[in-house]
Protein backbone atom coordinates (compact mmCIF):
# COMPACT_ATOMS: atom_id res chain seq x y z
CA UNK A 1 0.00 0.00 0.00
CA UNK A 2 2.82 2.48 1.41
CA UNK A 3 4.60 1.59 -2.22
CA UNK A 4 1.33 2.30 -4.17
CA UNK A 5 0.81 5.51 -2.62
CA UNK A 6 4.89 6.56 -3.17
CA UNK A 7 4.07 5.15 -6.81
CA UNK A 8 1.07 7.62 -7.50
CA UNK A 9 2.45 10.26 -5.52
CA UNK A 10 5.63 10.03 -7.87
CA UNK A 11 3.54 9.85 -10.93
CA UNK A 12 1.91 13.00 -10.12
CA UNK A 13 4.71 15.19 -9.86
CA UNK A 14 6.21 14.03 -13.13
CA UNK A 15 3.11 14.66 -14.65
CA UNK A 16 2.52 17.92 -12.86
CA UNK A 17 5.08 19.81 -15.40
CA UNK A 18 3.87 18.39 -18.29
CA UNK A 19 0.44 19.71 -17.66
CA UNK A 20 1.27 22.95 -16.61
CA UNK A 21 3.70 22.98 -19.80
CA UNK A 22 0.49 22.35 -21.77
CA UNK A 23 -1.73 24.66 -20.09
CA UNK A 24 0.92 28.04 -20.75
CA UNK A 25 0.70 26.59 -24.53
CA UNK A 26 -2.72 26.14 -24.52
CA UNK A 27 -3.57 30.01 -22.86
CA UNK A 28 -0.17 31.21 -25.23
CA UNK A 29 -2.38 30.34 -28.16
CA UNK A 30 -5.35 31.74 -27.27
CA UNK A 31 -3.55 35.02 -26.92
CA UNK A 32 -1.81 34.69 -29.79
CA UNK A 33 -5.44 34.47 -31.49
CA UNK A 34 -6.45 37.68 -29.97
CA UNK A 35 -6.20 40.56 -33.06
CA UNK A 36 -4.10 43.35 -31.48
CA UNK A 37 -3.96 46.82 -33.88
CA UNK A 38 -1.85 49.71 -32.41
CA UNK A 39 -2.56 52.70 -34.89
CA UNK A 40 -1.02 56.39 -35.07
CA UNK A 41 -4.10 58.41 -36.33
CA UNK A 42 -4.32 62.03 -37.22
CA UNK A 43 -7.80 63.83 -38.25
CA UNK A 44 -8.97 67.48 -39.35
CA UNK A 45 -12.29 68.84 -39.75
CA UNK A 46 -14.75 71.77 -39.02
CA UNK A 47 -15.16 72.60 -35.12
CA UNK A 48 -17.90 74.52 -33.10
CA UNK A 49 -18.35 75.88 -29.94
CA UNK A 50 -22.30 76.46 -28.47
CA UNK A 51 -23.14 77.82 -25.26
CA UNK A 52 -26.34 76.49 -23.62
CA UNK A 53 -27.08 80.08 -22.03
CA UNK A 54 -27.48 83.39 -23.65
CA UNK A 55 -25.21 86.18 -22.90
CA UNK A 56 -26.85 89.23 -23.59
CA UNK A 57 -23.43 91.22 -24.40
CA UNK A 58 -21.15 88.12 -24.94
CA UNK A 59 -18.71 87.57 -27.45
CA UNK A 60 -19.36 84.94 -30.33
CA UNK A 61 -17.24 82.53 -31.90
CA UNK A 62 -16.81 81.28 -35.33
CA UNK A 63 -14.77 78.07 -35.92
CA UNK A 64 -11.59 77.66 -37.86
CA UNK A 65 -11.03 74.40 -38.03
CA UNK A 66 -9.21 71.57 -36.31
CA UNK A 67 -6.01 69.30 -36.32
CA UNK A 68 -5.67 66.33 -34.05
CA UNK A 69 -3.14 63.79 -33.53
CA UNK A 70 -3.82 60.09 -31.44
CA UNK A 71 -2.51 56.77 -30.54
CA UNK A 72 -4.85 53.85 -30.44
CA UNK A 73 -4.77 50.08 -29.30
CA UNK A 74 -7.74 47.96 -30.63
CA UNK A 75 -8.21 44.27 -29.12
CA UNK A 76 -10.65 41.97 -30.47
CA UNK A 77 -13.13 40.17 -28.00
CA UNK A 78 -15.24 38.62 -30.15
CA UNK A 79 -15.30 37.65 -34.08
CA UNK A 80 -15.46 41.18 -35.58
CA UNK A 81 -15.97 43.50 -32.28
CA UNK A 82 -12.88 45.17 -31.15
CA UNK A 83 -12.68 47.54 -28.06
CA UNK A 84 -10.68 50.26 -28.69
CA UNK A 85 -8.71 53.13 -26.33
CA UNK A 86 -5.66 55.27 -26.48
CA UNK A 87 -5.16 59.02 -25.99
CA UNK A 88 -5.79 62.04 -28.70
CA UNK A 89 -4.48 65.75 -28.77
CA UNK A 90 -6.94 68.23 -30.34
CA UNK A 91 -5.94 71.34 -31.04
CA UNK A 92 -9.38 73.71 -31.97
CA UNK A 93 -9.47 77.22 -33.35
CA UNK A 94 -12.06 79.80 -33.22
CA UNK A 95 -12.65 83.70 -33.91
CA UNK A 96 -13.71 85.26 -31.44
CA UNK A 97 -15.72 88.74 -31.90
CA UNK A 98 -16.66 90.87 -28.77
CA UNK A 99 -19.92 92.26 -28.11
CA UNK A 100 -19.71 95.63 -29.99
CA UNK A 101 -19.24 98.53 -27.98
CA UNK A 102 -19.92 102.06 -29.61
CA UNK A 103 -18.33 101.70 -33.07
CA UNK A 104 -15.36 99.29 -32.44
CA UNK A 105 -15.75 95.33 -32.28
CA UNK A 106 -12.80 93.66 -31.37
CA UNK A 107 -11.93 90.03 -33.28
CA UNK A 108 -8.85 87.87 -32.47
CA UNK A 109 -8.16 84.47 -32.79
CA UNK A 110 -8.61 81.84 -29.90
CA UNK A 111 -8.01 78.07 -29.01
CA UNK A 112 -9.50 75.45 -27.08
CA UNK A 113 -6.76 72.19 -26.98
CA UNK A 114 -8.41 69.25 -25.70
CA UNK A 115 -6.70 66.08 -24.21
CA UNK A 116 -8.86 63.02 -24.42
CA UNK A 117 -9.28 59.32 -23.73
CA UNK A 118 -12.05 57.35 -25.67
CA UNK A 119 -13.56 53.84 -24.93
CA UNK A 120 -15.03 52.47 -27.88
CA UNK A 121 -16.86 49.35 -29.49
CA UNK A 122 -16.14 49.17 -33.06
CA UNK A 123 -17.73 46.65 -35.47
CA UNK A 124 -16.51 45.35 -38.69
CA UNK A 125 -18.46 44.28 -41.89
CA UNK A 126 -18.55 43.72 -45.54
CA UNK A 127 -14.98 42.56 -45.15
CA UNK A 128 -13.23 46.03 -44.74
CA UNK A 129 -15.61 48.59 -43.42
CA UNK A 130 -16.67 49.55 -39.54
CA UNK A 131 -18.62 51.60 -37.41
CA UNK A 132 -18.01 52.25 -33.77
CA UNK A 133 -18.77 54.54 -31.03
CA UNK A 134 -18.89 55.03 -27.63
CA UNK A 135 -17.64 57.43 -24.67
CA UNK A 136 -15.08 60.13 -24.21
CA UNK A 137 -13.07 61.51 -21.41
CA UNK A 138 -11.58 65.05 -21.83
CA UNK A 139 -9.92 67.60 -20.30
CA UNK A 140 -9.53 70.87 -22.19
CA UNK A 141 -7.25 74.34 -21.97
CA UNK A 142 -8.57 77.68 -22.24
CA UNK A 143 -11.43 79.43 -20.43
CA UNK A 144 -14.54 77.34 -21.91
CA UNK A 145 -15.23 74.52 -19.24
CA UNK A 146 -16.48 71.79 -21.01
CA UNK A 147 -14.46 69.10 -19.09
CA UNK A 148 -15.45 65.52 -18.76
CA UNK A 149 -18.01 63.03 -20.70
CA UNK A 150 -18.02 63.00 -24.67
CA UNK A 151 -19.41 61.09 -26.57
CA UNK A 152 -17.82 59.88 -30.51
CA UNK A 153 -19.04 58.27 -33.49
CA UNK A 154 -17.20 57.01 -36.69
CA UNK A 155 -17.49 54.99 -40.19
CA UNK A 156 -14.45 54.33 -42.41
CA UNK A 157 -12.46 51.84 -44.12
CA UNK A 158 -9.81 49.45 -42.69
CA UNK A 159 -7.61 47.17 -44.59
CA UNK A 160 -4.80 44.79 -43.27
CA UNK A 161 -2.20 44.40 -45.59
CA UNK A 162 -0.23 40.93 -45.74
CA UNK A 163 2.47 42.50 -43.85
CA UNK A 164 0.06 43.28 -40.98
CA UNK A 165 0.33 46.98 -41.77
CA UNK A 166 -3.37 48.52 -41.19
CA UNK A 167 -4.54 51.92 -42.98
CA UNK A 168 -7.81 53.33 -42.24
CA UNK A 169 -9.76 56.12 -43.07
CA UNK A 170 -13.33 57.22 -42.37
CA UNK A 171 -15.76 60.39 -41.27
CA UNK A 172 -16.59 61.04 -37.37
CA UNK A 173 -18.49 63.18 -35.59
CA UNK A 174 -17.28 64.08 -31.54
CA UNK A 175 -19.00 65.80 -29.16
CA UNK A 176 -17.60 67.66 -25.84
CA UNK A 177 -19.42 68.64 -22.55
CA UNK A 178 -22.04 66.24 -22.17
CA UNK A 179 -22.07 66.87 -18.73
CA UNK A 180 -25.52 68.46 -17.99
CA UNK A 181 -24.27 71.80 -15.99
CA UNK A 182 -21.68 72.93 -18.62
CA UNK A 183 -22.36 75.90 -20.34
CA UNK A 184 -20.62 75.35 -23.42
CA UNK A 185 -20.58 71.89 -26.11
CA UNK A 186 -18.17 71.25 -28.65
CA UNK A 187 -18.23 69.70 -31.69
CA UNK A 188 -15.74 68.25 -33.96
CA UNK A 189 -16.92 66.70 -36.99
CA UNK A 190 -14.11 65.95 -39.58
CA UNK A 191 -12.10 62.47 -41.21
CA UNK A 192 -9.81 60.34 -39.34
CA UNK A 193 -6.56 59.16 -41.38
CA UNK A 194 -4.81 55.80 -39.85
CA UNK A 195 -1.70 53.90 -39.77
CA UNK A 196 -0.98 51.13 -37.53
CA UNK A 197 0.63 47.16 -37.45
CA UNK A 198 -1.53 44.18 -36.19
CA UNK A 199 1.22 42.19 -33.72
Amino acid sequence: MKRLLAFTLIFLLCLQPSFAQSVHKSNQSKLSAVKTTISIVYSFGFTDLYSSTDIVGGPSYSGEGFHGFGALISMEVHKNLDIVTGFSYVRNRFERTEAPIGVHQSTYNENINISSIPILVKYHFLKFLYVGGGPVFGINSGDRDINGIGAYTNFGVEYVFKNSLVLSFGPFVRYHGLIPWKDYRLINSGVNFGIGYRL
